[in-house]
């Protein structure tokens, strides 16, 4: 009995923590660009046009729906989960802003990933 209590638990947390770090059905435009603009100070706004607007915003705004939005996040979700939270900082390090601190990644880590995975797309194009 005191096994499957246990186990219980741990799925309730594992299930609670997972639904939080990438609450993708819940998150709206303005939430992305808010986001944005908390976040745009540690390398994000450095990712601009050759007349120096910023991209990120654009993109939310003009060129996402709220169905795009929200299979960016699921994408973000899987490569979280398939390569790990610490692989992605390494990876925003070297390639966006090397100043950032493990700490501030960490607790903004789905909303770093999601502005990655928009990245990666946007070169892919």
């Amino acid at each position: 009995m005191k096994k499957v209590f246990i186990s219980i638990m741990l799925l309730v947390a594992v299930s609670t923590f997972s639904q939080e770090k990438f609450d993708c059905n819940n998150l709206s435009k303005t939430d992305y660009l808010n986001k944005y603009q908390e976040l745009k100070s540690y390398g994000l706004d450095k990712i601009t046009l050759k007349d120096g607007t910023e991209v990120l915003p654009l993109v939310i705004s003009k060129v996402y729906d709220e169905n795009s939005l929200r299979q960016v996040c699921i994408n973000s979700a899987y490569a979280d989960h398939r390569y790990g939270t610490e692989a992605h900082y390494e990876m925003y390090r070297k390639n966006i802003y090397n100043g950032i601190s493990r700490e501030t990644f960490m607790k903004n880590s789905d909303y770093f990933q999601i502005f990655l995975e928009m990245i990666a797309q946007l070169k892919n194009q």
